[in-house]
């Protein structure tokens, strides 16, 4: 677990729970990040969607983690370390500017999670699961 620290999971959903998800092109549908920290041993889970964000803290123990790893079954998983830049967003916001702000990755073509997923990969994410 120490080797995530200073690092984000990115999260990418095939399915979408909201309405919208239909309409998203591509496989991924949303995107989201996870968090693990050390020092309390807990995980953070961050979900942006256009009810706002959505913030989980649970333990790292395996029963806090089941329910997670039950939902991380169906997604692909990037590690990406956190970027030292940050940038402004201006206008609409949605779960991938979301997720390039909190991570500090500034590419300008990453509109949708399937976007977002191909520019981290070119730009060396590791492929934690698929």
């Amino acid at each position: 677990m120490n080797d995530l620290v200073g690092e984000w999971l990115v999260v990418f959903f095939r399915q979408s729970q909201s309405w919208y998800g239909k309409y998203v092109p591509g496989e991924f549908k949303h995107v989201a990040l996870l968090r693990f920290y050390p020092a309390t041993n807990s995980w953070l889970y961050l979900d942006m969607d256009f009810k706002g964000i959505h913030a989980v803290s649970f333990g790292g123990d395996e029963a806090s983690m089941t329910p997670f790893a039950n939902m991380l079954g169906r997604c692909a998983v990037l590690k990406v370390a956190i970027g030292k830049r940050r940038f402004t967003v201006r206008g609409f916001m949605t779960c991938v500017q979301f997720v390039k702000h909190a991570i500090g990755y500034r590419n300008w073509r990453a509109f949708t999670p399937d976007q977002l997923y191909d520019a981290l990969i070119d730009a060396g994410a590791d492929h934690l699961k698929s």
